[in-house]
């Protein structure tokens, strides 16, 4: 089985009019154009995100022909040459509000947003992840910022977003109705209603090789309809790999799950067909995989609909498919996160961690969103709570300072899974800037040559083991960075460690003392191993010791990439 997912690729552009403007938009984003070199039309249909260095007139200007519709477009930002402000323009809820605020962090600006959700610091209808709401959503929407409490009806058995699972209900207040249904938009508008739909259902699509795109859409539109359910209800399509490229499947333009023959083969479908069987070597194409992506044998709610070149299935997901993102935030600094760690944190249900890591990225957090956080010292705690929500179908992101992967919660997440009973096939580690990498990039290139990093936090590892690690690194000339240096209560590990080193370490060999690198208060020192004494280490402090070749450069120190005559 393979799985294609053609927007699983936003991209973010940065477009600006003046040399001052430039030098801004190269803080913002990695890819920039002035503004009179590129054709807007391309730009809007090709990037997820536009951000304009310039005024909001000539942003808005420019963007006004092309605007097409909420779900279609991109989000829009607009910040000043100046930097003093980033305001969205254009799908606030869908991504825009969300850039302003990172904008804002980026390069110390003021995000305005004007959405009242957003200032009210209530959800968002219509900016649930894998869900739609549809018919009088501006109505209720205004009273939900007023504080009027919904009424939640729920016609098929599927979780509620997270933060509104938690919200408080009524009985008489404007109804919110959770179904895959067609929506009927006067009936709702009239009625005062809004749809909430699910992306719930799996469309199966069974074409021979001479289908066009307009027959397979055209047959998907019609079988929705007869059976009355939406098309905001699909969630992927699924189809035979055989099928893998051919123009009609790529022209949908959506997620699509493909199947082997022998995968389709082993299930039991209620119209199997021996035409099928000799073309392909299975019975069926469209029910099998729809009820194979759907993950449940039951799944199948509009049997096969055949028409001259296509065939359709739906089939009801068994339920939604929560996943877990270990996301790396690196130092603090959102200048030093990564673009996919933004995504994955802005577009989660549930965002938790240690307290303090989650501030880190307060700017992407919203309130359509669960947050919790957790305090020092309760790893178990944290992850355990992040798999049961991901158990719940909930998309989650645990998010962590760093690399999830170095002396993180990454192979804790994969530990807790096995035991807990969690799929590690829906587990994600996204990575980030560790402080080793950060730390050597603001001293210089201490980490030029080989190297190696050590916890010094007995906690978990036993110090006679770490003692030993560290006698290795030092026998092996290793550029040697020490996590969890020190702490209130280990006030002697690192100067065991420091002192092991120094046996096989000249006394001028440069030490970086990097504390709080990308955040607010961070400082940097390098001094000479005969002058370290390490009373200004904390916690927040990487120490890293260099090998017998690094040396310093100004006030910069390095590790040569080669031992040169030393060889």
């Amino acid at each position: 089985m393979t799985y294609e997912n053609s927007t699983e690729t936003p991209r973010l552009i940065c477009l600006y009019l003046s040399e001052k403007g430039r030098l801004l938009a190269n803080r913002i984003s990695s890819t920039t154009v002035a503004l009179s070199d590129v054709e807007m039309a391309e730009i809007f249909s090709s990037f997820d995100q536009i951000v304009f260095v310039t005024t909001a007139a000539i942003a808005v200007r420019s963007i006004a022909p092309h605007i097409k519709s909420k779900s279609a477009d991109p989000s829009v930002v607009c910040a000043d040459e100046e930097g003093y402000y980033a305001i969205p323009l254009l799908g606030g809820h869908h991504g825009a509000n969300t850039l302003a605020r990172t904008i804002a962090a980026t390069i110390g600006s003021q995000a305005i947003i004007t959405n009242p959700s957003d200032r009210s610091g209530t959800y968002a209808l219509n900016s649930f992840a894998g869900f739609h709401a549809v018919g009088d959503v501006a109505h209720i929407q205004a009273q939900i910022n007023s504080g009027v409490t919904p009424k939640i009806t729920k016609q098929l058995d599927w979780p509620l977003p997270a933060v509104l699972s938690e919200s408080p209900t009524s009985e008489t207040g404007p109804e919110i109705v959770l179904s895959i249904a067609e929506p009927d938009l006067n009936h709702l508008k009239e009625s005062g209603i809004v749809q909430l739909i699910p992306e719930a259902l799996v469309v199966g699509v069974g074409c021979s090789s001479d289908a066009t795109p307009e027959e397979v859409s055209s047959a998907i539109a019609l079988t929705m309809s007869e059976a009355n359910l939406a098309n905001e209800a699909i969630s992927n399509f699924a189809t035979i790999d055989i099928r893998k490229g051919h123009p009609a499947i790529t022209a949908l333009n959506r997620s699509t799950q493909f199947f082997t023959s022998s995968q389709l083969a082993e299930i039991v479908v209620p119209n199997p067909s021996d035409t099928v069987r000799e073309s392909v070597g299975s019975a069926s194409v469209a029910e099998a995989a729809a009820i194979l992506s759907s993950r449940s044998i039951d799944s199948l709610i509009s049997p096969k609909r055949k028409f001259r070149a296509v065939t359709v299935a739906v089939a009801q997901r068994a339920t939604k498919l929560g996943r877990l993102f270990v996301v790396g935030l690196g130092p603090g600094n959102p200048d030093l996160r990564t673009y996919q760690a933004a995504k994955i944190i802005s577009h989660a249900e549930v965002v938790t961690g240690f307290g303090p890591y989650v501030d880190l990225c307060s700017d992407l957090l919203t309130p359509n969103q669960k947050i919790k956080r957790f305090p020092i010292g309760e790893e178990t705690e944290r992850v355990d709570f992040a798999i049961h929500s991901a158990l719940s179908g909930d998309e989650v992101a645990l998010v962590c300072s760093g690399d999830p992967g170095v002396f993180a919660m990454a192979s804790l997440a994969f530990e807790r899974a096995n035991l807990i009973g969690f799929d590690p096939n829906f587990i994600s580690v996204i990575p980030g800037v560790t402080a080793a990498l950060a730390s050597s990039a603001v001293a210089g290139a201490i980490l030029g040559h080989d190297h190696v990093y050590i916890s010094l936090s007995d906690l978990m590892t036993p110090w006679p083991v770490i003692e030993k690690r560290v006698s290795a690194a030092a026998e092996a000339d290793l550029v040697t960075a020490f996590y969890n240096p020190k702490s209130r209560r280990r006030v002697s590990q690192l100067n065991k460690a420091i002192a092991i080193l120094s046996q096989f370490r000249p006394p001028s060999t440069p030490v970086v003392i990097a504390k709080a690198v990308g955040r607010d208060h961070q400082s940097v020192e390098i001094v000479q191993l005969q002058d370290f004494h390490g009373d200004q280490v904390d916690m927040e402090t990487l120490v890293i010791v260099g090998s017998t070749t690094s040396t310093f450069s100004g006030s910069r120190a390095y590790t040569p990439r080669g031992y040169g005559d030393k060889q």
